[in-house]
């Protein structure tokens, strides 16, 4: 495994969880975990790697007061769930700065952007409802679902989006 996983270039990995996404997609196996004739699909950012003095250009940085306390890498992830506690990955899109010297960081709502048109073109026709935070509560966002006739379920909490909030309590 570890020698497959050096020769497997980003791309052909990419490459590699669509097609064996799709293979139990095509196979049916995942029909059980529909719900309303839609798969659930969380859509998230997650931290993977965290350091304490940059690794590379693409570094993402945390500042606490002005300064930064760490430098660490993230990913957007498209994860298939399950009402088993299974999760299977769809899509993944790294948030990460062109170069260290940027005046505003890459962050998750961006990433989103480039994931949902990645996770179009390889399942154009995969029924979903997507699982989101209240990060992604924006009219753009909205807008996309729409466009790809994509269902949504988001969740905030109190204190995130105070006067919408309000509206629904």
């Amino acid at each position: 495994l570890a020698y497959f996983m050096k020769i497997l270039t980003p791309a052909e990995l990419e490459k590699l969880i669509y097609k064996m996404a799709g293979r139990l997609l095509r196979m049916r196996s995942l029909e059980k975990f529909r719900l309303f004739w839609r798969y659930l699909v969380s859509v998230d950012g997650s931290r993977i790697l965290t350091f304490t003095e940059p690794h590379c250009k693409h570094c993402l940085t945390q500042k606490k007061d002005g300064k930064i306390v760490c430098w660490y890498h993230a990913v957007e992830e498209a994860k298939l769930v399950c009402n088993n506690g299974m999760a299977l990955s769809l899509c993944t899109e790294f948030i990460e700065n062109p170069t260290q010297d940027v005046e505003t960081q890459d962050c998750e709502l961006n990433a989103f952007y480039r994931l949902e048109k990645k996770l179009k073109k390889e399942f154009p026709q995969l029924s979903i409802c997507l699982l989101l935070d209240g990060l992604y509560a924006c009219q753009q966002v909205f807008d996309i679902c729409k466009k790809n006739h994509w269902e949504y379920s988001i969740t905030f909490k109190e204190g995130s989006m105070p006067a919408t909030f309000g509206e629904y309590t």
